[in-house]
């Protein structure tokens, strides 16, 4: 499951319920005929017995619980859908950022975003850094826990974020990753 040459580090760190319940919102619209407790049962135990009792957004969950959460859906669908952490991505961002669009620009909201990740996360700091008038950067730094699952969802966020701003020909690559050994986790952004 983990790309050639990566790690990963599930403990020391938090997420909300809402990273989690996305999730399950894209298979309640993406296949409305699965009962999300067929993913829920294929999830460890303790994984399990948390998202049993209903997932709040607000609620805090533990890093290695959202990792748990997106294996399962690979298992579940990964044959059928090869992009599908990338689509999680996607998906998240026409959820939350669409309102957004017609406020800011690409770099305003790569800039304000950074000033929101403590309300996602427990963890690590999050930095942008426009790199030229159509191209930016995201670094990520300091994260206790990292997975390249979580990194390949990130792909597929910001490529939708910049397409939603009116980028297009979007490339999104992740120069550095922790999961490498890098010291952070940097998505250079480039769109025409």
């Amino acid at each position: 499951m983990l790309r050639a040459g990566s790690k990963e580090k599930l403990d020391g760190g938090r997420i909300k319920g809402s990273m989690i319940r996305s999730r399950f919102d894209w298979l309640k619209e993406m296949h409305p005929e699965i009962d999300r407790k067929t993913i829920v049962e294929s999830l460890p135990e303790a994984t399990r017995a948390k998202l049993t009792r209903g997932i709040l957004a607000s609620e805090w969950y533990d890093f290695a619980d959202l990792i748990a959460v997106d294996r399962a859906f690979l298992e579940r669908f990964g044959s059928s859908h090869p992009e599908l952490l990338k689509d999680f991505g996607r998906f998240s961002a026409k959820a939350n950022v669409t309102s957004m669009v017609n406020a800011m620009t690409a770099h305003e909201f790569f800039r304000n975003s950074v000033k929101l990740h403590d309300r996602f996360q427990d963890f690590g700091e999050a930095a942008y850094e426009q790199t030229g008038d159509k191209g930016g950067k995201m670094i990520f730094r300091k994260y206790p826990c990292y997975s390249p699952i979580f990194c390949d969802s990130a792909f597929g966020f910001f490529e939708q974020c910049v397409s939603m701003f009116g980028g297009t020909k979007v490339k999104v690559s992740e120069a550095l990753c922790q999961c490498r050994g890098d010291d952070s986790c940097t998505f250079a952004m480039s769109w025409s």
